[in-house]
């Protein structure tokens, strides 16, 4: 398409709507946000009049825009619908528990001539250009950690008045490997769900990484792995709680003539809290200002509608997001496969919060 803004559709208002994709398809030139809708229309209306758009019922929405963005915690069925609408599709990661319905939504909307870009903002954010640029193609050892506590009181300042954590308890059980059961389940959901920004950012630093080990920790509720990658680099990676509370992700690259970490803030409200460090820079000193991720990846996408490839057979996105899923899958079939009786902690198969 070319010469006009493009009609988004949001499909589910919850935190990732109203705190990281709303207030940047509302500020940029070539979209237009249309419609909203969501299955609690107190929370479609109240984000439809604080972005200037309509609340729609779904069939109107699919029939009115151009790209519908699906925010959903279990998107397949709704990507579906809007790949058989004839509509290009933003999906938030991951795309499916299930690599191999990952696959077919993918390979379903090349077949169709249309987009289906996936949210591995890592892939666009220029913080993370700039630390594989600092580091360069020499890493021997790498370490990507995430500690977060503050998830859900980092969103409550985005939500309409009234409205808590949205936890889609009443959704279907999402698609996931029917081969993967108790721990390796957990990690899998870890990885896709927690993980998946940092998994992205070692995909783009070596899309060849092999994964070694992978283990659950903190009765369930963290993970470590270790990989390595296709020139013998080691690759450390740890998801957890913060035991001081609040947001920490960080990468450490180490190769053979410097070191450089890159620290993130969490990814609600504006702008980017990145911050890169290199040696030689002084203590407490970095560089900063890098800019939105999630601005950069809507530009990105604005772009390929405006100026489609047709030579392209998958969206870059969608490329990025079936390496990252398959490396994901790779780690989980490393855990142990005790049954979810056994796991003491665990939570059962449900939709996630947003």
């Amino acid at each position: 398409m070319t010469g006009s803004q493009i009609r988004v559709g949001v499909v589910g208002c919850g935190g990732a709507a109203f705190g990281i994709h709303l207030p940047v398809l509302a500020d940029h030139p070539d979209f237009a946000v249309a419609a909203v809708h969501d299955r609690d229309p107190g929370r479609a209306e109240a984000a439809a009049a604080r972005f200037g758009a309509r609340a729609r019922d779904l069939r109107t929405l699919l029939r009115t825009c151009d790209l519908v963005a699906v925010l959903t915690g279990v998107h397949e069925p709704l990507v579906e619908q809007a790949l058989a609408a004839g509509r290009h599709v933003f999906v938030e990661k991951p795309v499916s528990l299930d690599l191999a319905t990952s696959r077919r939504l993918l390979a379903a909307a090349a077949e169709a001539g249309l987009l289906l870009e996936v949210g591995v903002m890592r892939a666009y954010d220029p913080a993370v250009h700039a630390l594989l640029a600092a580091a360069g193609s020499a890493t021997v050892h790498a370490r990507l950690i995430k500690r977060d506590s503050s998830d859900i009181t980092a969103r409550a300042p985005y939500l309409p008045a009234g409205f808590g954590p949205y936890t889609f308890e009443h959704d279907p059980i999402p698609a996931h490997p029917a081969d993967l059961e108790g721990e390796q389940l957990q990690a899998l959901k870890l990885l896709l769900r927690q993980g998946y920004h940092l998994l992205s950012v070692a995909v783009l630093a070596d899309p060849e990484l092999t994964p070694l080990a992978c283990t659950l920790t903190a009765g369930g509720h963290g993970l470590r792995a270790e990989l390595v990658g296709s020139a013998g680099a080691r690759w450390d990676y740890e998801l957890g709680d913060n035991p001081e509370g609040g947001y920490g992700e960080h990468v450490h690259l180490l190769a053979e003539n410097t070191s450089v970490t890159l620290s993130f803030g969490p990814p609600y409200g504006p702008g980017s809290a990145a911050c890169l460090i290199t040696p030689s820079d002084g203590p407490g000193v970095g560089v900063s200002g890098f800019g939105n991720p999630f601005a950069a990846m809507w530009q990105a996408f604005a772009d390929r509608m405006h100026h489609p490839a047709p030579a392209l057979s998958l969206a870059a996105s969608g490329d990025i997001a079936l390496t990252v899923e398959g490396l994901a899958a790779a780690l989980a079939r490393l855990c142990p496969a005790t049954t979810p009786g056994q796991l003491a902690g665990l939570e059962p198969m449900k939709a996630p919060s947003r």
